[in-house]
């Protein structure tokens, strides 16, 4: 053949540049026969006279798309990107998913959506808008399928929007292991799917999940080892599945330069929420020179989605103000003061003697040097354990809060939030007003006052179900309906159809970084929370990882130790209310099957986890080792606290 094709992305080019694929044919319902997925992937009918084909281009952007030719003669061609064949927007299960963008919120103000951009995602072109992250695009597109699991396959989707987990793993322009919760979408980005053959919506690689029961933690350790000439050969198939991304040698590359900086501020402080902000202007009030930094796109941390009121602040300005709005203004103060450089999409990695920061912007290494470090890194969602915790369509409640409050995404129609403080009714109200179809809110806590957000969800006629937690999800590739029941077990006492479930069930102070200044965390039983306290001379803790809550709270708490590191002096403590203290029920229920996964990065259940205690590795640290939990991408950040609970638990110890 010597004809050319025109790619969308590229325009026209020789045909050489190409690789076809095969005939295009409509991809048969999830609930098909056998032999019709058989004739799908296995089959070419051949056809000749006018078609629709797959075609790659190999020499040029590296994506799939489709082209309409006459196979005969070579004539009259169009190419078009698979999104453009004129169907509906379909979820992996063949059912309408109703993400969509939100054009306005009952209750708040929506960002203004930038300019309209595109890019592709395994070859099909995504509408976006400047701003949006790849995660938000792809959900409010439809897509909800991101990536498949480590060791099984099994369909994973976007969880807490923050980048903590590996499911929102993947190849950004030829580049592998990108997170597409935290990088923001550029116009012709290429974006694929990875650990996933021929795609991702049909993965062959997902006949592992039938051989849950020949692969049991630690089976390399067991397997294969006689006689002795097998196990170099089942070495090398198991290195050859292991891992996620993998290096594309054919593709174009951006040569990037990295370089080495450094920075003496008086105060570093590390973290740009509430209470971090609050550090920056304690510390600038008493003239010091402030490097801020925090990992997001933008500052104000978990208060940019919170439309909670401010009361009794210090700062008589923002009371009465919704928490979002009151945090923007707090940084147009502090932007205004010319002794503060913020750096944004800055990761701190390490924290050494002598107050030295270590951190990473792109591919540059920042080697930060201060007199004081005020450490204000917050707390993220905790997670639940139950069967089928994996499924696309769960999500945190912070994450959901930034999708509808930062990019104007409701990722759900019909939705369930479990909860067990007054946050997963706020998150509530938000899906409510967004135009969510709220089935239920299963609340974990036996009894208490209902709080101002309770009230006003109960007057919404939202079902509020007490002392209950989730025991099921079920669904393949998208969550279609939940079970819930008591957290001890037993029966389910109803179910739910839902297309989404939000997860507010506490918050996990983030101390892997005070963990570095030499201390180790302890565990506070009270509150259900690992806590660390006695920092080295010139370290500071302030906010949600020193265990407070509220922004009243955040704020005052970081103005007075900003205020303590710029002085180098201690932080005067004072008493605080329930109200203003992290608290962490429990809410995952006591017993477990297979697929009760304890840490997703690395597919480990929470039966796995038990069979590995009963082998005698009880130790949290042999634990890991041997089931691999907390080695994954994460390193821990997801499931370190579900570990160690359970491992208590087992044994008997206190939690």
């Amino acid at each position: 053949m010597s004809f050319q094709l025109n790619c969308p992305n590229c325009g026209k080019r020789a045909v050489s540049e190409f690789t076809f694929k095969s005939e295009f044919k409509n991809r048969p319902a999830a609930d098909a026969e056998f032999s019709e997925w058989t004739d799908y992937v296995f089959f070419r009918e051949n056809n000749m006279g006018r078609q629709i084909e797959w075609w790659y281009h190999r020499s040029g952007c590296q994506s799939w798309f489709l082209a309409e030719r006459d196979t005969l003669n070579n004539s009259d061609h169009k190419s078009f990107w698979y999104g453009d064949l004129g169907q509906h927007s379909k979820n992996s299960d063949g059912e309408a998913f109703m993400a969509k963008r939100i054009t306005k919120h009952q209750n708040c103000e929506l960002p203004n959506l930038g300019e309209e951009i595109s890019f592709t995602f395994n070859g099909k072109r995504i509408k976006a808008f400047t701003g949006d992250s790849i995660t938000s695009a792809l959900i409010a597109s439809g897509n909800t399928l991101l990536s498949r699991s480590f060791k099984y396959h099994r369909p994973r989707g976007a969880y807490d929007v923050f980048g903590q987990g590996h499911e929102s793993l993947v190849s950004v322009n030829h580049e592998p292991n990108m997170l597409a919760d935290s990088i923001q979408v550029q116009n012709g980005m290429v974006v694929k799917s990875q650990n996933v053959w021929p795609s991702v919506e049909f993965d062959l690689g997902e006949v592992n999940d039938l051989f849950v029961p020949m692969l049991p933690n630690g089976f390399y350790y067991k397997m294969f080892h006689k006689p002795k000439w097998l196990w170099p050969i089942a070495e090398h198939q198991i290195r050859k599945v292991a891992g996620l991304g993998k290096i594309d040698v054919t593709g174009k590359h951006v040569h990037r330069r990295y370089e080495k900086h450094y920075r003496f501020p008086d105060v570093c402080v590390v973290g740009g929420g509430p209470s971090g902000l609050a550090a920056a202007k304690g510390a600038l009030d008493e003239g010091k020179q402030v490097l801020l930094i925090d990992e997001n796109t933008q500052l104000g941390g978990h208060s940019l989605h919170s439309i909670f009121p401010v009361n009794n602040c210090e700062n008589e300005s923002l009371n009465g103000l919704p928490e979002n709005q009151a945090v923007q203004k707090l940084i147009k103060e502090l932007a205004a003061n010319p002794n503060l450089e913020v750096m944004v999409n800055t990761s701190v990695f390490g924290l050494y003697e002598d107050n030295l920061v270590a951190a990473q912007s792109g591919p540059d290494l920042f080697k930060i040097r201060s007199e004081s470090v005020v450490l204000a890194p917050g707390a993220t969602d905790r997670h639940l354990v139950f069967e089928n915790n994996d499924r696309p369509g769960i999500l945190t409640a912070r994450g959901v809060e930034k999708l509808i409050m930062c990019h104007a995404v409701l990722p759900g129609e019909d939705t369930v939030v479990v909860t067990t403080h007054d946050g997963g009714f706020h998150t509530a109200l938000l899906l409510k007003g967004a135009g969510a179809n709220v089935v239920a809110v299963v609340d974990g806590r036996e009894s208490g006052s209902a709080g101002e957000f309770e009230e006003q969800v109960r007057n919404l006629a939202v079902p509020v179900y007490k002392g209950l937690t989730v025991h099921a999800a079920h669904g393949k590739k998208r969550i279609r309906r939940i079970d819930i029941g008591p957290i001890s077990g037993g029966d389910s006492h109803k179910s739910f159809d839902c297309d989404l479930l939000v997860m507010a069930v506490g918050f996990k102070p983030q101390v892997n970084l005070l963990s570095m200044g030499r201390k180790r965390p302890v565990w506070d039983a009270e509150r259900q929370i690992l806590r660390v306290t006695d920092l080295p001379s010139g370290m500071y803790s302030t906010g949600e990882v020193h265990g407070s809550a509220g922004f009243t709270r955040l704020f005052g708490e970081g103005i007075k130790t900003g205020k303590a590191a710029a002085k180098k002096k201690s932080v005067e403590s004072s008493k605080r209310s329930e109200d203003e203290l992290i608290m962490a029920l429990p809410a995952d229920i006591e017993s477990g099957g297979k697929n009760h996964f304890i840490c997703k990065c690395m597919d480990v259940t929470r039966y796995e986890a038990q069979a590995s205690i009963d082998e005698g590795y009880d130790q949290v640290e042999s634990l890991k080792r041997y089931s691999s939990m907390g080695m994954g991408p994460c390193q821990g950040k997801a499931c370190h606290e579900a570990v160690a609970r359970l491992a208590a638990r087992i044994q008997d110890f206190p939690t």
